[in-house]
């Protein structure tokens, strides 16, 4: 919250060490890096910011890794907990490369609760490309959770779908579809 008010102040550079510290305590928290980015572009350190966008990057490309890896014999990599924990912790990376993950996720997951969490990600994003998937897999959805926020999804993408506008280190969303 520092980072944020003295950013919102125009102190640049005070602020990027309070968001140091914030990606330093939680390293998987994408909103973060994007944030340490952003500050020091507007600080002027764009060598400093290319290393915050690189971090968000393989941060984001290993919470991938967590959610879709598996084992030569079919099991997951990752147990159930963690897989869900992945999917969640994408909601910030509105970009293809994220959304084409999400969507493979959901068409291979076989655990509901993760099937849950991959919907509440799609649902927080709300890109129009994961209308149809979402809608198809709730209609085969046997686990009450895991529909319910299927729907939950599909209806938000309605309400308000998103349209994601290029922005650095996160690439272009998949709004279309």
């Amino acid at each position: 919250m520092l980072a944020l008010a003295l950013a919102a102040d125009g102190q640049f550079e005070a602020a990027i060490p309070e968001q140091e510290a914030v990606v330093k305590d939680d390293p998987d928290d994408l909103e973060a890096w994007l944030l340490l980015g952003e500050v020091n572009v507007k600080a002027g350190r764009t060598e400093e910011a290319t290393k915050a966008y690189a971090a968000y990057e393989m941060r984001r490309r290993g919470l991938i890794d967590g959610l879709t890896l598996q084992n030569k014999d079919g099991t997951y990599v990752m147990p159930v907990d963690q897989r869900a924990a992945c999917a969640r912790a994408l909601i910030p990376a509105r970009d293809n490369g994220t959304g084409l993950a999400l969507l493979y996720a959901l068409s291979r997951e076989p655990d509901p609760v993760v099937r849950q969490a991959l919907a509440e990600a799609m649902g927080s994003q709300r890109l129009t490309g994961y209308k149809a998937a979402l809608t198809e897999t709730a209609a085969k959805e046997a686990h009450p959770e895991a529909k319910a926020a299927m729907l939950w999804a599909v209806q938000e993408n309605r309400a308000r779908p998103a349209r994601v506008a290029a922005r650095a280190g996160a690439g272009r969303g998949c709004a279309s579809g």
